[in-house]
Parts: structure tokens; C-alpha cells; sequence
């Protein structure tokens, strides 16, 4: 499933709003912060948030992409909250 596909959801309250982000997550995270600019491959992460400028491909169970996040390339998830800018699959 790609994040483009039907159960992305648009908004979101907080980090809580998708299962798996914060500190009770089952499984590996990876925090992109504010500021940070990162090109290529992120696979097995059960959760990826990104506030910052992220390019290429992310697999993960979980995407987060806040307000001040940017994505651009390929996100394999199972579903995804999308508050920045996404351009891509």
C-alpha cells in the first residue's frame, strides 16, 4: 500500500492519533526534526515522523509528516498522517 492511497488521513490532533507514534511504540522509530534535510532509504521502522525536508524512500508501518515536514519520493505504509507538503507515491 502506498501513501497515496485511501486510509492516508489529512490531519490529525497529535502524535497519539496514529498507533504506534510515541513512547509506547512497539517497534523501531525514526524522528526526522525541524531543520534536518535527509536523502535516501529508510526501511524496517515501525513509525517514521518527519518535521523536517526528507527525499527519496521511507518503509515503514506508520508516517507522520508534520506541518513544517516535506517529503518528496516513494512511502510504503499502512497509513499515514499527512500535515506538510508530500509529493510523491
Amino acid at each position: 500500500m502506498s501513501a497515496s492511497d485511501s486510509n492516508m488521513h489529512s490531519s490529525m490532533s497529535g502524535p497519539s492519533s496514529i498507533p504506534g507514534v510515541g513512547t509506547d511504540s512497539p517497534g523501531p522509530q525514526f524522528y526526522a526534526g525541524p531543520g534536518l534535510k535527509l536523502k535516501g532509504e529508510i526501511t524496517g521502522c515501525d513509525t517514521f515522523k518527519a518535521e523536517g525536508d526528507v527525499e527519496g524512500k521511507v518503509t515503514a508501518q506508520h508516517l507522520h509528516l508534520s506541518p513544517t515536514g516535506k517529503f518528496l519520493g516513494t512511502a510504503d505504509v499502512q497509513d499515514a498522517a499527512i500535515e506538510g507538503k508530500f509529493d510523491g507515491t
